[in-house]
């Protein structure tokens, strides 16, 4: 699914006037939007975050990467000026704790324990940065970028989010076992119809 400039660039408008970044924003349209599917107030989606900075590994070279669960509000009731607002608190209050990893977490946290799936979250959330072959620093190499199709994914339900130049892509990976991919595919086609009404009507 690919959402245009033009949506791309209300919804940036709209984090900007709640004082959010590009990414909260996306991620409170989405914790949003699980809400209305899911029928809950609260949803904790994860997010992958770099782990070499926090280690004070710049030389490092590697897929260094950390899980981070949020505890987002997704209540159906509340306009999205509120839930982005709200949202970007805890956002901000997370990013704070670079160090509290997830598994450290989990021993605190006394959850049960299901070997068919992660504990405490099973739903992650991802914005890519743009990978623009013009514009990445190897110089006299030819190169190409593509995405490669995954045949196995640690979580029920993964949205990567990434800039295709003016336009956004949404890539779902999911468990086949429990979800159809014309269901997948009628969730993206809702998540955008959503994203349309928050652009604009934010404040409804």
């Amino acid at each position: 699914k690919v959402l245009g400039a033009r949506l791309l660039t209300e919804l940036e408008r709209v984090a900007g006037l709640a004082d959010s970044s590009a990414f909260a924003g996306l991620l409170s349209a989405f914790a949003g939007w699980l809400g209305r599917v899911s029928g809950l107030q609260e949803v904790v989606v994860a997010v992958p975050r770099a782990g070499q900075l926090v280690e004070g590994r710049t030389n490092l070279v590697g897929h260094c990467v950390r899980t981070m669960p949020l505890r987002l509000v997704a209540d159906a009731s509340l306009s999205f000026d509120a839930l982005i607002r709200l949202n970007q608190d805890r956002i901000i209050e997370a990013f704070e704790h670079p160090n509290l990893t997830y598994a450290t977490l989990l021993k605190e946290l006394p959850l049960p324990r299901d070997a068919s799936r992660p504990p405490l979250v099973n739903v992650m959330f991802n914005l890519d940065r743009a990978m623009d072959p013009v514009e990445l620093p190897f110089t006299g190499l030819t190169y190409s970028l593509s995405s490669v199709p995954r045949v196995a994914e640690s979580f029920d339900f993964f949205m990567n989010a990434f800039r295709e130049g003016p336009s956004l892509r949404l890539e779902c990976q999911y468990n086949s076992g429990l979800f159809e991919r014309a269901t997948v595919g009628a969730w993206l086609g809702s998540f955008e119809a959503f994203l349309e009404g928050v652009a604009r009507r934010p404040g409804d």
